[in-house]
């Protein structure tokens, strides 16, 4: 039997529209054969430190990271960058109406870039494809396959 692919889903939790939405396009991921790890679920800690150990433990622990840009915060950077660093497949997941960092823009092997985010069902196929495909890992720099 053929292991789940690890997702970790990097987004806000500040806005309770975040919230939602990460829950939902979770939901859908696991009925799809994913295993996510979703901070705003999974992490069980009352401090900082305990939250980013657990995070970059579930960011070296995944097969991609899934990058939701919607109401942005210094977090994502970090998440980002930390998977960057350690050769995880990116896939930037953003509507037409958002601003996409620079930075975030270059570290990402594909920008997923919807009309829309709700409905989720609107693109979850397509999404779904591109995570099953995704490579394991990238060369530094984000730029293919290792």
């Amino acid at each position: 039997m053929r292991r789940k692919k690890r997702i970790f889903i990097s987004s806000t939790i500040r806005s309770e529209w975040n919230q939602l939405y990460n829950q939902q396009l979770c939901t859908r991921l696991e009925s799809a054969g994913f295993r996510c790890f979703l901070p705003q679920r999974d992490v069980k800690a009352d401090s900082g430190v305990t939250v980013f150990r657990q995070n970059t433990q579930a960011i070296e622990d995944a097969d991609a990271v899934l990058t939701v840009v919607k109401n942005e915060n210094v977090n994502l950077g970090v998440e980002a960058g930390f998977a960057f660093a350690m050769n995880k497949p990116i896939i930037i997941l953003c509507d037409e109406q958002s601003r996409l960092p620079t930075m975030l823009s270059g570290v990402g092997i594909q920008i997923f870039r919807v009309a829309g985010l709700e409905p989720v069902q609107d693109y979850i196929e397509p999404l779904i494809k591109l995570l099953s495909t995704a490579p394991e890992t990238v060369r530094l720099g984000g730029r293919g396959p290792a």
